[in-house]
């Protein structure tokens, strides 16, 4: 079968640009693959994923699969709850990501950047980092990832309550919650829900707490999330005890213990089990068992410095021993409550150091760019006002190149004009004169006539007397008419072209000769002289070496350099003979074709 081989040339080209320009293909499907398996492994196991992403050569991958191979990267460090230290790396994928992603790729990015300012302490950063990320997500979008989106107000939320903002850390926490609900993420929703019971015992509201968690520990139970269940009962046993209702407070204790007491790893729990002994040592204190309350308060102890819970517990020692009216170990517990509250305090008072520190930090950083900017917005301003002072001077100098340029073309019609009426005037005088020279013939054969009478004498005086007058004046043209082709001839000799060819006369070398530069004699002559062309080839054509030779005659060089400009030995002296047949049908001299030559107008 016949193939068209301009297809064949085009699927060779297409194959060429795929290979130089976008990777091998074949190597970039296998790095897909891999990204793939990669994504679905951060989901389900981070830290496998990052041990595989370090065994995972990335050489000869494209820009994009390396640019997505450390997003998945950073990503899986913050599900491994791995520590970023720079935010070097993460600044060039969100680079990338703003040019090249789509709105979900440069969402998850700069939630990546803002986890990355959050592990740095700068807390403002991530805050505003964050918050461009949300600006991305189009929640309208059926593709739009509401999973990270709710990641994003998570962590708005537990750093504005790091911040002591509680109005904003309300405020993300219920965008969060909205957003599980839509996604029908029903865990995650039920744990902003616990969340904002948080809320509202910090606020006091105990009742409406106890109403809320209640209701949320009951859903979890009849749901089949008995352990979440037991956990959310935890501020039904806060809000009981602040308000000492102790038997209603047994009861949600007995349920909050069951989950706490059968974790084998204890950590899961926020504080360790220190907080469920303080909570029951606090119920027991309450109904006036004191026994029953030391034990528990001592049992808090192993992990009592775990979120500042000694402060709870030395307290409550205290409180048992001023009951019992016992004043060294009253006195023993109220000076480590006092030195427990005191590295309270003193964290706390790091923590707000901190918090201003950063602050202070950030809107240096903001002076900074904004001083920046405005000397960038100044300089553009300048650079825009330069650009239109030269472009104004470049339609200046183009307005002026192309008046100069009429006003020329205007001089050179007037001199073609005054060219053509100087010829018409010379052809007219040489009329007269031979009209003139017939009536002398004529007269001389009149006088000597004796025939004749004088009335035809006098007759043929006056039309001799009128002709002689009108030789006069056309002499009288003729004058100003040959001044101005002689400045012609001048201003051709001082012409560029003929200065580039005397200087190749004196540096061949450096100034070489080229046919455009016979090209440009020729158009320079022939519109001086508009009839030369037409003179040199009245008669026949002549070569263009033969015409080129006219052209350097009519220029004032000399037949030595005639032949060097030609570029042929004794080629002028042996031509220019031929060419006084060839081109006026005469015998003669070389001199004389020279002469007739350079008498063209």
């Amino acid at each position: 079968m016949k193939r068209d081989p301009f297809l064949i040339f085009a699927f060779l080209a297409v194959l060429f640009l795929s290979f130089s320009c976008g990777g091998n293909p074949f190597a970039d499907g296998e790095a897909r693959r891999e990204l793939a398996r990669l994504d679905s492994l951060v989901e389900a196991d981070a830290d496998s994923a990052l041990r595989l992403m370090g065994r995972t050569p990335s050489d000869g991958w494209s820009r994009r699969d390396a640019m997505r191979l450390e997003l998945l990267r950073a990503k899986a460090m913050n599900r491994a709850d791995s520590l970023f230290t720079t935010d070097s790396l993460m600044l060039s994928v969100v680079k990338y990501y703003q040019r090249h992603g789509s709105r979900n790729d440069r969402m998850l990015s700069l939630y990546l950047l803002g986890c990355t300012y959050r592990d740095m302490g700068a807390a403002p950063r991530a805050i505003e980092t964050w918050q461009q990320a949300v600006a991305e997500a189009d929640t309208t979008a059926s593709n739009c990832d509401l999973s990270t989106l709710m990641r994003i107000h998570s962590q708005m939320n537990g750093l504005y309550t790091r911040q002591r903002l509680p109005e904003y850390a309300q405020q993300e926490l219920e965008k969060a919650e909205a957003l599980c609900w839509k996604m029908k993420d029903t865990l995650n929703g039920l744990i902003f829900e616990e969340k904002k019971c948080g809320i509202l015992f910090n606020y006091r509201k105990y009742e409406e707490c106890i109403q809320a968690s209640n209701a949320l520990s009951q859903y979890c139970f009849r749901h089949g999330y008995r352990d979440y269940g037991a956990i959310f009962c935890v501020f039904c046993v806060k809000s009981y005890l602040a308000l000492e209702d102790y038997a209603k407070a047994k009861e949600y204790l007995d349920i909050y213990g069951s989950y706490c007491l059968a974790l084998t790893d204890h950590r899961k729990i926020d504080g360790g089990l220190a907080p469920y002994y303080i909570y029951k040592g606090r119920y027991y204190l309450g109904i006036g068992n004191l026994d029953s309350a030391e034990y528990c308060f001592r049992k808090a102890m192993p992990e009592m410095h775990l979120l500042h819970n000694d402060v709870a517990v030395y307290y409550r020692l205290f409180q048992i021993y001023r009951q019992r009216q016992q004043p060294d170990s009253m006195f023993k517990y109220a000076n480590l409550f006092y030195l427990a509250e005191e590295r309270k305090s003193r964290d706390l008072n790091i923590q707000a150091t901190a918090i201003a520190k950063n602050l202070y930090d950030y809107n240096v950083e903001q002076k900074i760019a904004r001083e920046k900017t405005a000397a960038n917005s100044k300089l553009q301003s300048w650079i825009y006002r330069i650009c239109i002072i030269m472009l104004l001077f470049a339609v200046f100098i183009t307005y002026n190149f192309i008046k100069k340029k009429a006003r020329e073309k205007e001089e050179r019609t007037k001199y073609q004009l005054l060219i053509l009426d100087y010829i018409k005037t010379v052809e007219e005088l040489g009329t007269q004169k031979q009209q003139l020279k017939a009536l002398l013939i004529e007269n001389e054969e009149i006088i000597k006539d004796k025939n004749n009478n004088e009335a035809k004498i006098e007759e043929l005086s006056a039309e001799k007397a009128n002709l002689e007058a009108l030789i006069r004046e056309l002499e009288g043209k003729r004058a100003p008419m040959e001044a101005a082709i002689a400045q012609n001839a001048k201003r051709l000799n001082d012409s560029n072209i003929i200065r580039y060819f005397r200087k190749h006369l004196e540096h061949p070398q450096q100034y070489p000769i080229m046919p455009e530069h016979f090209k440009k004699l020729q158009d320079e002559i022939e519109y001086d002289f508009p009839t030369f062309f037409l003179q040199t080839h009245s008669r026949g054509h002549i070569s263009d070496t033969e015409y080129c030779l006219c052209l350097l005659i009519k220029a004032g060089f000399s037949v030595k350099h005639i032949n060097l400009l030609l570029g042929k030995n004794d080629y002028a002296s042996s031509t220019r003979r031929r060419l006084l047949m060839k081109i006026y049908g005469e015998n003669g001299s070389p001199e004389d074709f020279d002469n007739k030559i350079r008498a063209i107008i």
